[in-house]
């Protein structure tokens, strides 16, 4: 068990459950942006920008 997870928020949840459904969240979003874009770019016929590796290594 993670310290501090026993504690609880308003909502009922403990803090470990919290930043899973944080992540979780988050992730979706991602998701959610990286398919419109990728239907746009993929309907309109966009050319793709080039993969920045340094971009890709930094944490968000």
């Amino acid at each position: 068990m993670l310290p501090g997870s026993s504690r609880t928020t308003s909502g009922g949840l403990t803090c470990a459950q919290l930043r899973v459904s944080d992540t979780n969240r988050r992730l979706w979003t991602e998701h959610v942006l990286w398919t419109r874009f990728f239907i746009i770019s993929t309907a309109f016929c966009l050319p793709d920008l080039p993969f920045d590796e340094t971009a890709a290594e930094k944490p968000a």
